[in-house]
């Protein structure tokens, strides 16, 4: 991807690997998650054992990936409306906050972070969101320049 100028954003935690009792169409891969053998899918927000399992999780990501130039940014949850946790709202969006200041304190790299709640906005300050701090063409025209690589590559046109 770098080769080509592109980058990629890495989630952190797809909704599926947090739930397991969501109903439809979703998939409930919870019993699949290491952390289900600390509790339930509902309590990964505000459980303190997982969040300290989680730490050491989110500093390996950190340090095995976070060099790369490739790595645009980290996404921290993939649509945290559909976890089971988001069932207590208060424990998801202090969770959304507490792994974004856990990113910005601790990743020397300084990518942006990518989340699903505008609750960041709230408790951050601007220049913590860090979306425009890399050097070079911000995350927002890497992202354009991606989608009309892949548009092209498969011989497609914009509407």
């Amino acid at each position: 991807s770098e080769a080509r100028g592109l980058g990629m954003i890495l989630v952190i935690w797809p909704h599926d690997y947090l739930a397991s009792s969501m109903t439809g169409s979703w998939v409930n891969a919870w019993s699949s998650n290491a952390y289900s053998s600390l509790g339930s899918a509902s309590s990964f927000y505000s459980d303190a054992t997982m969040w300290t399992y989680q730490q050491k999780a989110y500093r390996y990501m950190i340090a095995r990936w976070g060099y790369s130039r490739g790595l645009e940014s980290w996404q921290t949850v993939d649509e945290i409306g559909g976890t089971d946790g988001w069932s207590n709202q208060t424990n998801a969006n202090a969770w959304d906050v507490k792994i974004a200041n856990y990113f910005i304190t601790n990743d020397p790299f300084i990518h942006p972070l990518y989340h699903q709640l505008k609750v960041l906005n709230k408790y951050l300050k601007p220049d913590q969101l860090r979306l425009n701090k890399r050097a070079g063409p911000s995350l927002h025209g890497r992202l354009a320049q991606a989608l009309d690589y892949v548009v092209a590559e498969l011989g497609l046109h914009y509407p």
